[in-house]
């Protein structure tokens, strides 16, 4: 590894006398460690802004005054922890290193700083995506369903299905703290949708029968036909030619017994 070698030259050069880091995280931290308490606390706030962060959103996150967050930033930049990354936003030098400061992080620490993104994201009117990570991050369960979906449907009007599938399954993961009148099966044969176009038809399915075998004994007709629909026509997609035709004609039946 390339990097892990940059690491270890580094750390040894930095202090011949010392003993090297006997951990890969205890290595990647020497970094910071040379780093002021001003430069520190931009690095920890920058490691959970799940990749890049634009400079404003650090800023608020940071909430440090200008001149001191402007002097901790090219510090960060000059030790080789950040760098920067499309002319208004930072990023860490290697994913490993925000992997490092991330889990270095305490609990409480770690869902302030989520708190504080998310208070950013809204005076910025940040991408739903980026609201649902922090929203999850920091216990807000209930924003984070509403933000995956956002996220996912915008997705797909977008085209981005393997970005709407992850982000649908993220929702479907939380569904137990959605909103009281969310439709459950429209959410997941929406999902099974964006799965079933990425080319995964039998994860597809699989999302679709998993959600048959939990329907509640109650649940209406129309949620059930719903799924069988979807159920055969992934089924068919996958040339699965009995189980297509067995629950197409259950959803026939189905209807025609609300019709009589």
């Amino acid at each position: 590894n390339a990097f892990f070698a940059e690491e270890l030259l580094d750390a040894g050069l930095a202090d011949a006398d010392s003993a090297l880091p006997e951990t890969l995280a205890d290595l990647l931290l020497v970094r910071l460690d040379r780093l002021d308490d001003d430069a520190r606390l931009v690095v920890r706030a920058a490691s959970c802004g799940g990749g890049r962060v634009a400079d404003r959103v650090l800023a608020a996150v940071a909430g440090l005054p200008r001149p001191e967050l402007d002097d901790a930033l090219r510090s960060a930049i000059d030790h080789k922890v950040l760098a920067q990354v499309g002319g208004d936003s930072y990023g860490f030098r290697h994913a490993l290193l925000a992997e490092a400061v991330r889990d270095d992080l305490l609990p409480g620490e770690r869902r302030r700083i989520n708190h504080a993104y998310l208070d950013a994201l809204d005076e910025v009117h940040g991408p739903a995506a980026e609201i649902a990570m922090h929203a999850a991050a920091s216990g807000q369960l209930s924003r984070a369903f509403t933000a995956n979906v956002e996220a996912a449907e915008g997705a797909v009007r977008m085209a981005g299905y393997d970005e709407a599938a992850h982000h649908y399954e993220q929702a479907l993961a939380l569904v137990d703290s959605a909103p009281d009148d969310v439709d459950v099966v429209g959410l997941v044969v929406a999902a099974a949708d964006a799965v079933l176009t990425t080319g995964h038809l039998y994860r597809s399915l699989a999302l679709l029968r998993e959600q048959q075998d939990h329907l509640p004994p109650g649940a209406s007709v129309e949620d059930r036909a719903r799924l069988l629909v979807a159920i055969g026509n992934t089924a068919f997609y996958a040339s699965l030619d009995a189980e297509a035709a067995v629950a197409s004609a259950d959803a026939l039946r189905l209807i025609g017994d609300v019709r009589t």
